[in-house]
């Protein structure tokens, strides 16, 4: 079994930060502490008050990637708005969707 994160397992999670000082380096912790290897980091667009990001993320499994998004969506001023995900990913961000679907649907 694979113990050490990898490319096959990849997420990009497009998050929308706070403008608050240390948002980035909350969530480039909680994803190095659920064992996510953080590839790149760009921004997509920001405001006066919030940046959104694109984080990519390698993990083990999708198991793991699923841990990592959850981790990241736990930050409090963090909005997780989008995850994409190699094809090794794809049951984990299928998953991922529809919970967030239904917590959307259910607010």
């Amino acid at each position: 079994m694979q113990t050490t994160p990898s490319a096959s397992y990849s997420l990009t999670l497009r998050v929308k930060l706070s403008s608050r000082t240390g948002t980035l380096g909350e969530v480039a912790t909680a994803i190095g502490r659920a064992g996510g290897d953080i590839g790149a980091i760009d921004i997509v667009s920001a405001g006066g008050d919030y940046i959104v990001r694109d984080i990519t993320v390698s993990a083990v499994s999708s198991q793991h990637g699923e841990q990592i998004v959850e981790a990241v969506r736990d930050i409090d001023g963090i909005e997780v708005v989008n995850v994409s995900c190699s094809l090794k990913s794809l049951p984990a961000l299928m998953r991922f969707q529809s919970a967030l679907a239904q917590k959307i649907l259910t607010k």
